[in-house]
């Protein structure tokens, strides 16, 4: 015999089954064993503790409808997932769940729950999606040096393009560091991870995230089935370094995933020609402010930067900082490194059109193992990423790289201040930029050490 939970209007969908007959406690009762991924979660059964945790099975259940609860405290975030369970006079009920959390319409809600951390001379937010950086986009998610700093970033982001086998007519999809709108909700499905670990001037932060696009999305130009994991490591001995290792796993075809996004089919999804990388929004100063970033690139250490063009920033204590993003390790199997700039306006959403992802990851403003684009003609509100690939990635498989979020000031007497200091051209080993930018290599080049 099967019965089927139904949802409340929350975070996901359970599997709930009958099994044997069971005869055990009073008349008209039954049993219901329940789990969760992870495991440890808090049971409530119609509003009240249950004292257990999962897994457990909760006995003498009266038969009928009721409301089952899991909470989880996972790294200072509440997470919490009710479903309706129904349960049979001497049947036994099992309850199966994923614990994830998702933000509204706007993704306020990593903004609103962001927690930072301090490590190298960065004071850098983190939240429950997984999004470092971000606090809502309107920048304050990476302060330097330290928490009395000026403001360097809005977000952070894993980023992916692919073409999945069988998409009908070759369409691509692409995730883009902002991946909603506002009429575009969030992608992103924050999951439990372990408690930040801080010691001896060392700093580790574990971040997890499933890529589930609400049914809105169901046939837009999106990634789903897809899980994220991040481990973001600074040391205090290495100033101005974050390492970001990442490892995009795609569980579109296990069951737990397709509880919550019930439109993948049970074969899952293939991924081919698919590119991982993580890019930053760089806003360089308060957000709404002077728009006058320029972005440039270092092919040889497969490094993208960002930075303010006039070396001048209203309200700064001295000259802005440079930022950049290297692809420190690809993943087993990737042949092209891609070092890649665009301009907020081509931001990447959940409706975007066949080739504007693979256009900015691997085609435009891309400089790396194969194509270099001219620098750009003016100032801008830029974003800057590192990715690579190709790859193939069916049920199962997983991509495992590792980048660096780097930053460091101009060298003194290297630019003029309040004008333009143009990137020139990568490729020309004498070009005045790298003068100005050779902090930044050097602390490029020694995030290796962070481990």
């Amino acid at each position: 015999m099967r019965t089927v939970a139904t949802l409340a209007p929350l975070l996901a969908l359970a599997l709930i089954a009958c099994g044997k007959g069971d005869a055990s406690g009073p008349a008209g009762s039954g049993r219901i064993f329940v789990d969760s991924d992870p495991r440890g979660a808090a049971i409530v059964l119609d509003g009240s503790a249950t004292g257990r945790f999962t897994p457990d099975t909760l006995p003498n259940v009266p038969s009928g409808t009721h409301t089952l609860e899991l909470r989880l405290d996972s790294a200072g975030v509440a997470y919490a997932l009710k479903i309706k369970a129904v349960v049979v006079a001497n049947q036994l009920t099992i309850a199966a769940l994923p614990v994830v959390t998702t933000c509204n319409a706007t993704g306020n809600c990593s903004g609103l729950t962001a927690v930072f951390h301090d490590v190298a001379n960065m004071h850098f937010a983190t939240n429950p999606a997984a999004t470092p950086f971000f606090t809502g986009g309107s920048g304050g998610g990476l302060l330097y040096p330290g928490p009395a700093g000026e403001s360097y970033a809005s977000a952070g982001a894993p980023i992916f393009v692919s073409f999945p086998v069988g998409s009908a007519g070759g369409i691509d999809v692409a995730l883009g560091i902002y991946p909603f709108s506002i009429s575009i909700p969030p992608l992103w499905a924050g999951r439990p991870a372990p408690p930040d670990s801080a010691s001896a001037g060392r700093l580790v932060v574990h971040q997890t995230t499933w890529l589930v696009p609400p049914s809105t999305l169901a046939n837009s130009w999106v990634p789903r089935g897809l899980q994220i994991e991040q481990r973001i490591l600074g040391m205090d001995a290495v100033q101005g370094v974050l390492t970001v290792q990442v490892v995009f796993r795609n569980i579109s075809a296990t069951p737990l995933y397709r509880i919550v996004d019930p439109v993948v089919a049970m074969q899952g999804i293939t991924y081919d020609k698919a590119y991982v990388g993580w890019g930053l929004d760089a806003d360089i100063g308060a957000s709404g402010g002077t728009i006058d970033d320029l972005y440039t690139f270092d092919p040889t250490l497969q490094l993208a930067m960002l930075y303010d063009g006039p070396m001048q920033e209203p309200g700064f204590n001295g000259p802005p900082a440079l930022v950049g993003v290297r692809m420190l390790q690809p993943p087993a199997g990737a042949t092209t490194v891609a070092l890649s700039a665009w301009q907020a306006g081509t931001d990447i959403v959940g409706i975007d059109g066949t080739g504007n992802g693979w256009n900015i990851y691997t085609v435009a403003g891309k400089s790396g193992s194969v194509v270099w684009t001219p620098p750009p003609n003016q100032p801008g509100d830029w974003r800057i990423a590192v990715a690579a690939g190709p790859l193939h990635l069916a049920p199962g498989d997983t991509a495992a790289f590792t980048v660096a979020v780097v930053i460091a000031p101009p060298v003194p007497g290297t630019y003029t201040a309040g004008t333009v200091n143009w990137p020139g051209d990568p490729a020309d080993a004498a070009r005045p930029f790298n003068a100005m930018a050779a902090g930044l290599y050097q602390r490029a080049r020694s995030a290796g050490q962070v481990q």
